[in-house]
């Protein structure tokens, strides 16, 4: 499923993937509530508050390149397993690692 992540985005695919998320936040910021939420958010976060012009902007400025490195960091490494529980089929848990590292 995540292997489709690895492939090429296309410039077009790009645009539709921010347009529509620039409409849904946006949207999303409607109500009095969820702005305050979001302004809440914004200066705990990241102490300043990133008004909805500065988050588009950023959104703007996105390109393939960045999402490529993203995406790299978030999938580059060796996947993990946490296990809860009666773990005496180890052998079961490293094929697993296994096929998930020829996902990835």
């Amino acid at each position: 499923m995540l292997g489709g992540v690895r492939r090429e985005i296309s410039p077009r695919e790009l645009t539709r993937t921010k347009e529509q998320f620039k409409a849904s936040l946006v949207m999303g910021l409607e109500s009095n509530s969820a702005r305050a939420a979001s302004m809440g958010r914004s200066l705990l976060l990241e102490n300043r508050y990133l008004s909805e012009d500065d988050i588009l902007a950023k959104i703007d400025a996105l390109d393939v390149g960045d999402l490529r490195a993203v995406a790299d960091r978030l999938l580059g490494g060796r996947p993990a397993l946490s296990v809860v529980g009666d773990v005496r089929d180890a052998a079961f848990y490293e094929e697993l690692l296994k096929k998930c590292e020829k996902i990835f």
